[in-house]
């Protein structure tokens, strides 16, 4: 019988690629990450780890995307929504292909959740299926009661990820309004951007807003459109 997702552990979100993922700042993280693909690391585990907003959810979810792509079955879940989740959300991911849990530290110090975790890194591990972890602190500094979890994780491969500069922002919206079918005019990228204020996470988070407000009023993206649409979020 064929394992069946639970419905929380889908991608939140489409679109998120290593096509459209800039790299400045982070050279290394593609590399890696298709090394875990390939099943090139042993053990089969990558940790990321960076500030809130430096893309490593895009990372975990291009992951997922090429997995896919391979006709494999990968599982996203972000571990920052764990209060509304159990545990035992995490049993039998080891039939799947790829794991991807986000914000892996949200639940440091939950008895429950790290007897969970350190079950589900021994099984992976057994059946050699790739693990991908993201957390805003390396392991050392996260709040793991169990010694035994911490070790686990320190076993893989880690990887510091880097905030993307400001004048990157323009790329990284290309790229990602051009596979939405968009077409940005230059004075509209540029008050997105100055809009943004640094946070790449709020200037694609405006892209899907107006994504969906272009395709409700069959407009085009305009600059009075775009400006009118942001004010009311």
């Amino acid at each position: 019988m064929a394992f069946q997702l639970p419905l929380q552990l889908r991608l939140p979100k489409p679109g998120a690629s290593f096509d459209n993922y800039c790299c400045q700042n982070n050279p290394l993280a593609y590399p890696l990450l298709q090394q875990l693909l390939k099943a090139e690391l042993s053990p089969a585990c990558a940790y990321l780890w960076g500030e809130h907003g430096v893309g490593k959810t895009h990372l975990l979810q291009a992951a997922c995307d090429s997995c896919s792509r391979m006709g494999q079955t990968p599982v996203y879940l972000p571990l920052e929504q764990a209060d509304m989740l159990s545990p035992d959300v995490l049993d039998e991911l080891d039939q799947l292909d790829l794991v991807c849990l986000d914000n892996v530290d949200q639940v440091a110090g939950d008895s429950d959740w790290e007897f969970a975790l350190f079950k589900l890194f021994n099984q992976l591990h057994d059946q050699a299926v790739p693990l991908l972890l993201s957390a805003s602190k390396p392991v050392h500094q996260a709040a793991w009661q169990a010694a035994d979890l911490s070790s686990r994780f320190n076993s893989g491969q880690h990887l510091a990820i880097k905030a993307l500069p400001s004048e990157a922002f323009a790329s990284v919206l290309e790229k990602h309004a051009t596979a939405k079918g968009l077409q940005l005019k230059d004075k509209v990228s540029q008050f997105l951007i100055q809009r943004s204020q640094g946070q790449l996470e709020q200037l694609l988070q405006d892209l899907e807003t107006l994504d969906y407000a272009a395709l409700a009023d069959k407009r085009r993206l305009s600059l009075n459109f775009v400006k009118k649409t942001l004010e009311q979020t």
